[in-house]
C-alpha cells in the first residue's frame, strides 16, 4: 500500500515508549478504499441473495 501511495507512514513512539510505525490513508488510499468497499458490498449482495433463495 505504501508503493501504490495509498498510505503514507512515519515512526513515532507509543504511550508505552516503544517504537512503532504510524500509517495514513491518502487521498488514492481513499479513493481506493471505496473501490475495494463497493466490491466487497456486491460480493456480499449476491451472497446474501443465495442465502436468502435456499
Amino acid at each position: 500500500m505504501l508503493i501504490k501511495g495509498w498510505v503514507t507512514a512515519k515512526w513515532g513512539t507509543t504511550a508505552g515508549n516503544r517504537r512503532a510505525r504510524y500509517y495514513q490513508l491518502t487521498a488514492a488510499g481513499r479513493k481506493q478504499l471505496d473501490v475495494e468497499m463497493s466490491q466487497f458490498e456486491r460480493v456480499i449482495g449476491a451472497i446474501t441473495r443465495v442465502i436468502e433463495a435456499v
